[in-house]
């Protein structure tokens, strides 16, 4: 199955028209249609296309699921590339729902300093995380970052705020 993908890769030029030529023989396109791919690609050590199956899911409405993520992140550490800001979101969120807090603040302060702007949804995982672990300093500084970061603040931030201060 791998040379009979690795063929349609460099025949087709991407994974748009891998899934259009599927469709076109019949096959619609499914969220186990992606998966499958996925997972055949990080067999053949092809991450760079696994990561592209992974983003072309997500263009075409569906949500990655678990092993999807899974897929993705092990790609990417196998692979040496750097994870885009959905991966570190779902690292630190996971993280601070597990009970991990500390680990997932360490992370935070990774992709700042890698210079990755954390989204809305990263700094309300953690802040929810610290507050939770009563580490209120922590949730503070947090908050100031995102305030000098200019991160339009949502209805679940502002349910917090009220926490904070």
């Amino acid at each position: 199955m791998i040379p009979v993908l690795r063929h349609l890769t460099i025949k087709l030029r991407s994974i748009a028209g891998i899934i259009e030529e599927l469709e076109a023989i019949g096959s619609p396109a499914e969220a186990k249609t992606f998966l499958i791919l996925m997972r055949v690609y990080c067999r053949g050590d092809m991450f760079i296309f696994a990561r592209e199956v992974f983003d072309e899911m997500g263009r075409r409405g569906f949500v990655p699921n678990t092993l999807a993520r899974n897929l993705n992140i092990n790609g990417l550490f196998k692979s040496s590339m750097q994870p885009t800001v959905e991966i570190w979101r779902i690292l630190i969120t996971v993280l601070c729902q597990a009970g991990n807090v500390p680990l997932g603040f360490g992370l935070f302060g990774k992709i700042i300093d890698l210079g990755c702007l954390p989204t809305v949804v990263t700094y309300t995982s953690l802040i929810k995380g610290l507050l939770k672990a009563r580490m209120l300093s922590e949730a503070i500084g947090v908050w100031d970052i995102m305030v000098i970061a200019s991160v339009a603040v949502d209805r679940h931030l502002i349910a917090l705020d009220t926490k904070l201060y």
